[in-house]
C-alpha cells in the first residue's frame, strides 16, 4: 500500500508492531511460484527457471516496491539498508509474521476486509462502515462455498 500512499500524500510512519496474548505479531502474506509436477517439457521448465532467476536477483527492485524481500542477503546489503526508514523498519518485524489461516478459498473471504481497510485509511470510508461491509461480504463468500 505504500505506493498508493504516497500518491494520496499520506503522511505515515511506522511504528512498533502490536502484542497480541504477549507476543508480537502481524500479519503477513506471501507471493509463492509453483511448477505444476505434469510440467515436463525441457523448455519450458528452463524458461521457468530463467524467470526465477530474474526475481530473486531483482529482490531490491521488489523491496523498493514496499514489498518485503525474499533473501536474507538483500536484507543485510548496503543498498537494502539505504531505502527508507519505512521500508528498514518494517524489515525488523519479519520474525514476527502470521500468515493467513489454511482455510479454503480464504482470498475470496478476507479480500474485502483489507479493500475497506484500504478506503478507509485514504479517508475515502468511515470505519465502521467499511468493518460492516467487509463483514457482510465475508459472510457472503462463506455462504457461496456451501
Amino acid at each position: 500500500m505504500k505506493d498508493q500512499w504516497d500518491k494520496a500524500g499520506i503522511n505515515y510512519g511506522v511504528a512498533p508492531i502490536p502484542v497480541f496474548f504477549d507476543q508480537p505479531g502481524v500479519f503477513g502474506g506471501s507471493h509463492t511460484f509453483v511448477v505444476p509436477k505434469e510440467q515436463t517439457d525441457a523448455v519450458k521448465l528452463e524458461g521457468i527457471g530463467d524467470f526465477l532467476k530474474y526475481v530473486a536477483g531483482h529482490s531490491l527492485d521488489w523491496a523498493e516496491s514496499g514489498q518485503a524481500v525474499a533473501s536474507k542477503q538483500v536484507l543485510a546489503s548496503p543498498e537494502f539498508q539505504a531505502l527508507t526508514q519505512q521500508q528498514t523498519e518494517v524489515a525488523k518485524e519479519f520474525d514476527y509474521v502470521h500468515f493467513a489461516p489454511p482455510i479454503e478459498d480464504w482470498g475470496s473471504i478476507v479480500g474485502e476486509l483489507w479493500t475497506q481497510i484500504n478506503l478507509t485509511l485514504l479517508g475515502k470510508a468511515e470505519p465502521q462502515a467499511a468493518l460492516d461491509e467487509a463483514q457482510k461480504k465475508a459472510l457472503q463468500a462463506i455462504e457461496a462455498k456451501k
